[in-house]
């Protein structure tokens, strides 16, 4: 009934079309075309994404919409003139389309071997296949089959008619061989996706899927390669340019050669979209199979917080490597998200409520509430997948995700009421969420702690620090914070745990490795220093506000046996509990009464403690606490591991 309908809808707007004067006509194209911008939102955000995969460098969020406003003008106005194709003659070719280099579409006939106009979905390529028709001689064009079957023999007729033979894909390979052998002029279309078989070339900054059979025909025919593109210059008024023939590359490796090939058509047409980019139809999914996945990740300034984001994107990487697909494939960006001032931190949820989909292409909440570097490295760069850690940086990822129509992973509980609006949380168990269709729940934090990862930090930082990797010698790791908003590391408790360890040292014939973190209080730097600078078994100390040793902890964590950290954050204790030591929890001194912080980071160490990956240690006992761990040397740890976990989560989003 769709089909019937359309089929008369078609046939009586084409008969009016075509007894009104085309600037008439394109007017009311280019009215359509507004009103397909604004209902067609979809689409539209396939554009926009796109657009900023190509081009974010280049154009603003504002410029891409303008630009994709535009295209959807430019659509309006084809739609039109496909509507008047009875009327189109040599008449109106020669009055409104400037014909480039067509002596080259006669130079390549002369060869006796056919022609191939490659084009693609530029301009109006329904005129390009016509007005070569019309001007040389009538064309074979290679075309889809529209589903509606009376629409698709209309618009088939309607071709035919300027001259344009139709060749459906399903009998393409014999009518177009027979074309070849009568020195005919074939149009092809060379930019639609081809699927997982498609030979991969580098167009606008990402490997796209292309369908390699017209590189094919001329390897097998000898056919002469013509790029053309018909350019709307305004209203009807086109250029149609026929380009320079491919140099096509000829070996013994077809595979290799169909790629150059394709590359060479790819190149040209990227010049064209780059001075026309409002007249390439961004629309349709053309990176569908591409194996590239662009990943963002927002900074919010927190080391902890980053080394989680770090963590899923290394697990988002892991994921697509098990899938098939190249580590390089999986391209991570990292962007500092500073806000202008810390009250707009708090501006920001109700700007990201109150947003929606029209939003796409505005930003005007992110440029008014963070610092200009910040705004403009986050419109600059885009991702399929944004992830975040931390509350502030979560709604910035929903408006990043939606405005490159991205995939959002947030790590930690965001504010409510948005966690429904993210494709995937990863919270950890003491958040007291329950798991759900979005929702992942983890006993630690994400972290970057694996055997791979100790083994590589620990051979560098041996190396550095001159130290043996002698599985045989016992060390013990001491990885210490510092000051948070409820907790404090005093020179006198760190003394205690650090007097502790070298009482146990001394015992057991052990070395010592100690890292302090950004936390940690000048005065406890100083202390440490002191104490463990003359100390013959302390084979490193590094204090990371002085020189913050890169893989310091799974380096130490990797050399170690035992390892003593201290419990205010839940990023280090994780990463302590990954790595499948004896891990050795001590808490911080309280700086007031106990409050709902305390209480969460208390969930956290029960829920660690009880499934035996840590043990929770008086400060008074660090001493007693090691010698007794050295002791049971035998007995196997428990060892955290969300990262399956994790990786099965994200496969949901890529």
């Amino acid at each position: 009934m769709v089909d019937y309908i359309g089929y008369y809808i078609f046939k009586l707007f084409s008969f009016i079309f075509c007894h009104i004067p085309p600037s008439v006509a394109l007017w009311i194209g280019r009215r359509i075309g507004v009103l397909a911008y604004y209902i067609n939102p979809k689409r539209r955000r396939i554009a926009h994404a796109n657009l900023r995969a190509a081009f974010s460098s280049k154009y603003s969020p504002v410029q891409t919409q303008r630009i994709i406003k535009q295209l959807y003008v430019n659509l309006g106005q084809t739609l039109i003139e496909t509507l008047i194709l009875p009327r189109i003659d040599e008449a109106y070719i020669d009055k409104f389309i400037k014909c480039e280099n067509f002596e080259r579409i006669h130079e390549g006939l002369d060869k006796g071997k056919g022609v191939i106009a490659l084009t693609a979905h530029f301009g109006n390529w329904e005129l390009s296949s016509i007005t070569g028709a019309i001007k040389v001689k009538p064309i074979y064009v290679l075309v889809r089959e529209q589903k509606h079957k009376r629409l698709n023999a209309l618009l088939n007729q309607h071709r035919e008619s300027k001259g344009c033979r139709a060749i459906g894909k399903g009998m393409a390979t014999r009518e177009l061989m027979r074309a070849f052998k009568k020195n005919e002029i074939v149009g092809i279309l060379a930019d639609q996706d081809a699927g997982k078989n498609g030979v991969f070339v580098n167009f606008l900054g990402r490997p796209a899927s292309t369908a390699s059979g017209a590189v094919d025909f001329a390897r097998k025919t000898g056919a002469v390669i013509l790029p053309t593109f018909c350019i709307r210059e305004k209203g009807p008024y086109h250029r149609q340019v026929i380009e320079k023939p491919l140099e096509l590359i000829t070996s013994d490796d077809r595979e290799g050669d169909a790629k150059a090939n394709l590359q060479l058509f790819a190149d040209r047409l990227k010049r064209r979209v780059e001075d026309h980019p409002d007249q390439w139809l961004w629309l349709h999914k053309r990176w569908k199979s591409t194996p590239v996945r662009s990943i963002l990740i927002l900074d919010d300034g927190r080391t902890g917080h980053l080394n989680q984001s770090r963590a899923v994107a290394d697990c988002l990487r892991r994921k697509r490597e098990e899938m098939g697909f190249d580590r390089d494939a999986t391209r991570i960006t990292e962007v500092k998200v500073e806000f202008e001032h810390s009250l707009t931190a708090r501006a920001i949820p109700a700007a990201c409520f109150l947003s929606g989909a029209l939003c796409q292409g505005c930003t005007r909440c992110l440029k008014f509430l963070l610092k200009r570097k910040s705004y403009e490295d986050l419109i600059h760069s885009y991702a399929d997948i944004v992830i975040s850690c931390g509350s502030s940086t979560s709604i910035v990822n929903l408006i990043m995700s939606r405005e490159n129509n991205a995939k959002s992973i947030v790590v930690m509980k965001p504010p409510f009421p948005l966690l429904s609006r993210f494709d995937l949380a990863i919270l950890p168990q003491h958040d007291g969420v329950e798991e759900g269709s979005n929702v992942v729940v983890t006993d630690g934090a994400p972290n970057l702690v694996n055997d791979e990862e100790m083994s590589v930090s620990s051979d560098r930082i041996s190396k550095v620090a001159g130290i043996k990797k002698d599985p045989s010698l016992l060390r013990i790791g001491i990885i210490l914070g510092g000051e948070t908003a409820h907790e404090t590391l005093s020179t006198e408790l760190a003394d205690r745990i650090i007097g502790g360890a070298m009482n146990a040292a001394r015992e057991l014939g052990a070395e010592i490795l100690v890292t302090t973190s950004r936390r940690t209080a000048k005065d406890v730097e100083v202390l440490l220093k002191r104490r463990l600078g003359s100390f013959d078994r302390c084979k490193l100390l590094v204090i990371a506000n002085e020189d913050n040793l890169r893989g310091a902890i799974p380096a130490i964590l990797g050399l170690s046996r035992i390892v003593v950290v201290s419990g205010e954050s839940t990023s280090m204790v994780s990463e302590a509990a990954s790595s499948g030591k004896d891990t050795l929890v001590f808490e911080l001194k309280k700086k007031g009464q106990s409050n709902r912080t305390d209480r969460i980071r208390t969930r956290f160490l029960e829920n660690l403690s009880r499934k035996g990956f840590i043990k929770v240690i008086p400060t008074t006992k660090v001493y007693e606490r090691i010698v007794e761990s050295a002791g049971n040397a035998n007995v196997a740890t428990e060892r955290l591991d969300d990262g399956l976990k994790i990786r099965e989560a994200v496969s949901r989003v890529i």
